[in-house]
């Protein structure tokens, strides 16, 4: 079933609460929600790495208990995180 939602969503198609066509996967090649749930996700990355100054970065159980209380599940939060890792806009210290 995630391989299917996840073929679906690059072409815009959400199965979320409402199956819904989304035109600009079209026009931008991304979705509005996936635009949306990475800025989002760098939001809160930035917002706590602030909050723990000396600290590089933020410490990933923050980031998701953060983006829980702003309505992100879990599942959804680990996608857009991965993504970003993928494009080296974020990354995790060894």
């Amino acid at each position: 079933m995630e391989l299917i939602e996840e073929c679906l969503e690059q072409f815009g198609v959400t199965t979320e609460e409402v199956v819904e066509y989304d035109v600009e996967v079209i026009e931008t090649g991304r979705a509005k929600t996936d635009r949306e749930g990475m800025k989002g996700i760098k939001t809160i990355i930035r917002e706590l790495q602030e909050m723990y100054d000396g600290e590089p970065g933020a410490p990933e159980e923050k980031v998701y208990q953060r983006a829980g209380q702003e309505g992100l599940p879990p599942k959804r939060t680990k996608h857009e995180i991965q993504k970003l890792r993928d494009k080296g806009e974020i990354y995790s210290p060894d």
